[in-house]
């Protein structure tokens, strides 16, 4: 409740249009702009962008204001702009990875992907993108039908990529499927990434963060850094006192870590603190024989190989003048000096 005499400012994402009614709101200020996830298939990176909104958001927004009785909506843009947007959004079916929905799609039997009757048709490159993926993954054979492995792959809930890296960490002569799930825990909860655990330096601040973050730095990569991140969160936690503190010091993001954490307790079970989604590879992994023992000193090689096996379309080569050109696409990244 808001106290009397007072007034209550509220922040709001895209969710607020059509999922979330407060009582009391009086006035909506539309900014006109919306951050949106858009993957592009010729490069293979899903990237966080702002881009204008449609009509109906726009809409839905000024619905927003005076549910109850009255309100009135401030848009911070002319009524020439809104004149020009589109009517409705974009489909997110046309602006996603497809990799999963066409896995899926093929082990139920449909073959034909490209002329699937779809609602929204997704756009050609797309779909033609995540076959490309799924037969390079080994997902499908050279005659376009799921393999056992695509099978082993489609029952976990995660992306082709990282159910293949789980998948090739139980296979390895070096079994790191206790790392490789750490890792992962560390990159699911908001899909940002390596960098989900850690906080993002204040304005001015940047060289302060990556001061504080070198403490867990490795120089094999981003998965080995939040693998030394995640364990010593876990020693720390163990003990069960000092966690916020030490979050706090490290820059951690302690909400997202609480969400994420799996304690191990002797001899062969796990107890879950938050994320559904390790429960469940967990338990994928015990019905299917894969030991999931955490190893005091664990194989940084053997963890980067799992994780390249998944990742083949992230490789690429550097080349005589110091840019890098990807195995696949073979776009190239301009050398960039670093001061």
């Amino acid at each position: 409740m808001t106290p009397h005499g007072t007034r209550k400012v509220i922040l709001a994402t895209n969710i607020a249009e059509t999922s979330v009614t407060v009582p009391g709101v009086r006035f909506v200020i539309d900014t006109g702009v919306q951050k949106r996830r858009k993957f592009n298939p010729s490069l293979g990176i899903e990237t966080l962008q702002v881009y204008k909104i449609s009509k109906s958001s726009a809409a839905q927004r000024a619905g927003r204001a005076g549910r109850e009785a009255k309100g009135t909506c401030y848009r911070l843009y002319p009524q020439v702009e809104f004149e020009g947007l589109k009517d409705n959004t974009t489909p997110e079916i046309r602006d996603c990875d497809l990799t999963s929905l066409v896995l899926t799609l093929k082990i139920q039997g449909y073959d034909d992907i490209l002329n699937f009757p779809f609602l929204d048709r997704p756009k050609r490159d797309s779909v033609v993108r995540s076959l490309e993926v799924l037969y390079l993954l080994g997902a499908l054979g050279n005659d376009g039908k799921p393999t056992e492995l695509g099978k082993q792959m489609n029952l976990l809930p995660l992306s082709p990529e990282l159910a293949k890296v789980l998948l090739s960490a139980a296979r390895g002569e070096e079994n790191c499927v206790a790392e490789v799930i750490d890792i992962i825990a560390c990159m699911s909860p908001s899909n940002a990434g390596s960098n989900a655990i850690f906080m993002t330096p204040e304005p001015g601040k940047r060289d302060e963060g990556t001061e504080v973050r070198s403490h867990f730095a490795s120089s094999l990569g981003d998965h080995v850094t939040l693998l030394r991140a995640f364990r010593e969160y876990l020693s720390i936690g163990s003990h069960g006192v000092g966690v916020k503190e030490w979050c706090r010091k490290w820059e951690i993001n302690w909400r997202v870590m609480k969400n994420v954490v799996v304690c191990p307790r002797p001899p062969s079970f796990w107890v879950l603190i938050g994320k559904e989604i390790q429960k469940q590879l967990i338990s994928y992994c015990e019905r299917n024989s894969i030991v999931v023992n955490p190893q005091t000193k664990y194989d940084a090689d053997a963890i980067l190989k799992a994780f390249l096996s998944g990742y083949i379309l992230n490789t690429a080569f550097l080349q005589m003048d110091g840019s890098y050109r990807t195995s696949f696409s073979h776009h190239v990244r301009p050398y960039t000096k670093i001061s």
